[in-house]
């Protein structure tokens, strides 16, 4: 991690970056936050550790989960490999100013937020949202694609594998604290982005500029997309 104060270097320490989870940021504490592995709990279990600027490490935090995401894990050659199985809801995470999270499993619309991935200090969301279903030509693709896969073997099922998308894609947190939340589909014209306060209030939707929130930074009231 390098630290850097008006485009000029100030210093730098050693990290362990793990996969590419949630990026790097600093929260109004004053804490910088990155992702790294936690063998002790799991091979491919990730966990939040935070830093100070000068590079001393504070504290950690598994991250909280709100669906049980369904994988296909398998023995391989010198070790053990997991799978995401496709279209199975996942946990995904946003993180706001102070260090707080939000996070939700694609399964439903509902949006928790915690300080320590216990507690929890609200949950918001919306009842109204349906899934949409994951076109037959599609599914049959991915299932013929890993069940060839030696690797799987004795572990696919091709019934693990949903017939419907998750409730939403994608989380976000702006500058201001609103939640940005994106569901539906490009492809199908569906695509939304809804918004809520810091509250969790739902403000309501609008026609995204862009399809994903993959390598966004949000900060005030705009985001820079890659």
């Amino acid at each position: 991690a390098t630290i850097m104060a008006d485009g000029k270097f100030v210093r730098d320490f050693r990290t362990d970056i793990f996969h590419d989870g949630p990026p790097i940021s600093v929260d109004d504490r004053g804490r910088l936050r990155v992702q790294n592995s936690r063998p002790s709990v799991g091979t491919f279990q990730a966990q939040w550790v935070h830093f100070d600027l000068q590079g001393n490490r504070l504290d950690s935090l598994l991250p909280p989960e709100a669906v049980k995401a369904k994988t296909w894990d398998a023995k391989i050659p010198g070790g053990a490999m997991s799978m995401n199985v496709p279209f199975a809801p996942q946990n995904a995470y946003a993180f706001f100013d102070d260090g707080s999270v939000v996070y939700a499993g694609q399964d439903r619309y509902q949006f928790f937020v915690t300080r320590d991935g216990i507690d929890t200090t609200r949950i918001f969301g919306r009842s109204d949202v349906a899934a949409e279903a994951i076109p037959t030509a599609l599914r049959d693709s991915m299932i013929d694609r890993y069940s060839t896969q030696t690797a799987l073997q004795g572990v696919f099922n091709a019934n693990d594998v949903p017939k419907t998308y998750g409730l939403w894609n994608e989380l976000a947190v702006d500058g201001s604290g609103d939640t940005w939340v994106s569901r539906g589909r490009k492809e199908a014209g569906t695509l939304r982005f809804d918004v809520f306060d810091p509250g969790g209030q739902h403000l309501g939707a609008v026609a995204p500029p862009f399809d994903t929130f993959w390598r966004t930074s949000w900060t005030g009231n705009q985001v820079a997309v890659v």
